[in-house]
């Protein structure tokens, strides 16, 4: 308003001021401006552009300092480049030194005379302005940061500003800063605080989403590994963002990937109590007799670290409720989670050795199954996760015995050669699949153990001629792809919301939304078609006959006819009505003898990355409904706490699930693994 009413034909504001418009209100069409005029800090590119288009005008943007006035600048009529701060002023020198912008003092007519009660500069010297920028063929100049603002991380140099630059450039996101935070391993990670923009609220998922943006937009290794949102940033009173006092806050913000390792923890927990209530379960319970220190599910006895892995895998995979890594088709969970808690609770660890054993496992697992051509491992007659598994629980297990780089290469290499895992389960139900996770977690535990001794595996145990990859199916050119970046495993795995094959999940999903949406019900329909990938075809879908005789649970997990019609039937697709699914099935044949499976260019052409689901229901009025969806229930982007939390309650009961959520999610990583049990209602099994 007091533009508008005084005519105010030059503006020059604090580039806050110019981003606070830009991002929380419309820049206003002022037809009395002839010249926009910034210099303090950088201003983002989506800044310049969202005032030129409703002023025609560019922000002349300059670069000065209170000791010198202003160095740089674009004159009137001058090229204005975005996010460049001009060239320097006629007569004044500037030049930059190892990346800092350096001045002749002599050259500059408004340079100070001295810091009160501090020697006088003299003339004769550089003068370092502290501040690093680069410049252009054309002697433009671009700030990327003070010296003290760099962020040197695994050795790479990056400057805060491009980061910036990408964050402001979401939709979620008003203002944005970024600073160091102290990493052990690579003495520092980036940290972004961030403020949103109205209708846009903090989230996991919102931190996965910048991250994934500021990775699209700058490069992998830059973006911010801890995302804190506040209400405001700190700023100077010209509006100039307080770094420093950033950089002393403390973050309230934890890793990503240490963040989903405790959502994922909490999963397999809540999976594997209830699954030790079942068939399998309890067999597994029962076939222990050496006693130890290590929680076995559903026991009041502890058992050696070998036996509580094996019963806690076959007990956690046993009801089809574990997470998957949907680009590798394997659960990791079953495998790496069972080694880690079993060697932890002989030991005094804390919740965060815990989780990073975890989130290295997973790399381990998740990285390995990149490797695989999982159809074709299907093809040759092996599970993924058993023939993954035990190299993603060596690894976690080494992790969390504090192996080194050297023994843990030979604990993989040790493990490669426990990679099992036959398909021969499908043929009649038998219980074979979840001992493939048990076996693998206890035999990861066992390879890292003989490493520890100074046993020895082969180098070439996974890309060499004899290797890992040779044997089970690697996928062209998997020698040479590059290692998964850390925290990637946890981070693309998703977490089953059905009790069956993951392959027939989006059916389930789509299915259930007609249902719900527009009141579908069994007797109208004559006929659905499921799309199903072609890697999980043979698990699913065919023969198409005998996917629809179901006689047992297994025969119903891995049947998509069965889903299709149990989700129809019921408006559900619940635990109980696969452990039941002898009894349902009779009632259900004539429905899944209505279900046909497809498969589909538009799914495979987004496989493995993304698992997308579609289906065509034709009605007995004759209509078709056709219904896609590009990433299951369960993923990563589509799966909250609340959903979490819900999935624990319907296993273990309201009041368990609320304090073992509690236990996962919100004790610091500080807190000794042996407090989790406690909260938990599991005993500490460590003897005095």
């Amino acid at each position: 308003d007091i533009l508008e009413r005084e005519r105010v034909t030059v503006l020059c504001m604090a580039p806050t001021e110019y981003r606070v418009v830009a991002k929380r209100s419309s820049v206003p069409r002022l037809p009395s401006l002839r010249r926009l005029v910034a210099a303090g800090e950088a201003l983002n590119p989506e800044v310049i552009g969202a005032w030129r288009s409703a002023t025609g005008l560019d922000i002349s943007d300059g670069f000065g300092q209170t000791e010198t006035g202003q160095l740089t600048g674009v004159p009137p009529g001058g090229e204005v480049r975005p996010g460049s701060m001009g060239r320097p002023l006629p007569g004044i020198d500037l030049w930059i030194d190892d990346g800092e912008l350096v001045a002749d003092p002599r050259t500059i007519p408004t340079f100070f005379l001295e810091y009160l009660g501090a020697e006088r500069p003299s003339l004769d010297e550089p003068w370092r302005t502290g501040d690093r920028v680069r410049v252009d063929d054309d002697g433009y100049l671009f700030f990327e940061g003070r010296t003290d603002d760099v962020i040197i991380s695994a050795g790479y140099r990056i400057g805060p500003f491009e980061v910036e630059s990408a964050l402001v450039s979401h939709d979620a996101v008003a203002e944005a800063a970024v600073v160091a935070a102290a990493d052990e391993e690579r003495g520092s990670v980036v940290r972004a605080v961030v403020t949103l923009r109205a209708g846009f609220d903090p989230s996991d998922r919102l931190v996965r989403e910048l991250q994934d943006h500021v990775k699209a937009q700058t490069a992998p290794y830059k973006y911010p590994r801890i995302v804190d949102f506040v209400d405001r940033l700190p700023k100077t009173a010209s509006g100039k963002i307080r770094r420093r006092a950033l950089r002393e806050a403390p973050t309230s913000a934890r890793m990503p990937q240490m963040q989903r390792a405790r959502e994922l923890l909490f999963d397999y927990l809540v999976v594997a109590r209830r699954g030790s209530d079942s068939r399998p379960g309890n067999a597994a319970r029962e076939a222990i007799f050496t006693e130890g220190r290590s929680f076995v599910e559903g026991s009041a006895a502890p058992a050696d670290a070998l036996g509580a892995a094996l019963a806690n895998g076959i007990a956690s995979h046993a009801i089809e409720l574990d997470d998957t890594y949907e680009p590798a088709s394997l659960h990791p969970g079953v495998v790496v989670w069972p080694a880690v808690l079993a060697l932890a609770d002989e030991r005094d660890v804390t919740l965060g050795d815990v989780l990073a054993a975890g989130v290295a496992g997973y790399d381990a697992v998740c990285g390995l199954g990149d490797r695989l051509d999982p159809g074709e491992t299907y093809a040759r007659g092996f599970h993924p996760t058993g023939v993954c598994g035990a190299i993603g629980a060596a690894v976690g297990a080494s992790r969390l015995l504090g192996l080194d780089a050297t023994a843990q290469r030979h604990a993989v290499g040790i493990a490669t050669s426990a990679s099992s895992g036959l398909l021969a389960f499908l043929s009649d139900g038998a219980w074979t699949k979840p001992f493939h996770a048990g076996q693998a977690s206890s035999s990861g535990i066992t390879a890292a153990r003989l490493a520890a001794a100074g046993f020895t595996g082969p180098a070439a145990a996974v890309d060499g001629p004899h290797g890992f990859l040779h044997a089970f199916g690697g996928r062209e050119g998997a020698a040479a792809l590059p290692p998964s970046s850390e925290g990637s495993g946890v981070l693309g795995t998703s977490i089953k919301l059905y009790p069956c094959c993951r392959y027939v999940h989006g059916g389930i999903d789509l299915i259930l939304d007609l249902v719900r949406e527009e009141e579908l019900v069994a007797s109208d329909v004559a006929s659905i078609s499921c799309g199903v990938l072609a890697a999980g075809w043979e698990l699913v879908a065919a023969p198409l006959d005998a996917k629809r005789r179901v006689v047992d649970t297994v025969d119903a997990q891995f049947s998509m006819p069965f889903a299709a019609a149990l989700a129809l039937t019921t408006g559900d697709a619940a635990l109980d009505d696969f452990a039941r699914a002898a009894e349902l099935a009779p009632d259900l044949r004539p429905l899944m003898d209505r279900v046909e499976c497809h498969r589909s260019e538009r799914l495979e052409a987004a496989f493995p990355a993304a698992w997308g689901a579609e289906i065509e229901v034709r009605t007995r009025g004759g209509s078709v409904i056709r219904r896609y969806a590009p990433r299951l229930k369960g993923s990563p982007e589509r799966m909250s706490h609340e959903d979490l939390r819900s999935k624990g309650e319907g296993l273990i009961g309201v009041q368990e699930a609320a304090t073992l959520f509690e236990a996962c999610l919100t004790l610091p990583d500080d807190a000794p693994f042996a407090q989790v049990r406690r909260i938990a209602g599991q005993t500490d099994m460590r003897r005095s």
